[in-house]
């Protein structure tokens, strides 16, 4: 079994990050996931063509913000290669 998991880590003004993993299952013992690929993605919310301001995140558990410093880590990093 193929599991696609995608949680939001960050939030600019008018982009979202996403990260994605993909894992497998293995049928005889399902409780111990591989994570087979993992990926961010920046998606930009587009209204009428231009980039549009997105709701601010709301972070409900250690967990999410924990993920969500991680985000900002990441979003850090591309800034910093745009800039070279």
């Amino acid at each position: 079994t193929i599991t696609c998991i995608g949680q939001l880590i960050n939030v600019g003004k008018s982009s979202m990050m996403i990260m994605v993993n993909l894992v497998i299952h293995d049928l005889k013992n399902f409780e111990q996931p591989i994570t087979a690929v993992s990926g961010i993605f920046t998606m930009v919310h587009i209204v009428s063509g231009n980039p549009s301001m997105v709701p601010i995140l709301m972070l409900n558990s250690k967990e999410e913000n924990e993920i969500y410093k991680l985000g900002e880590i990441q979003y850090r990093k591309i800034m910093e290669n745009k800039e070279r």
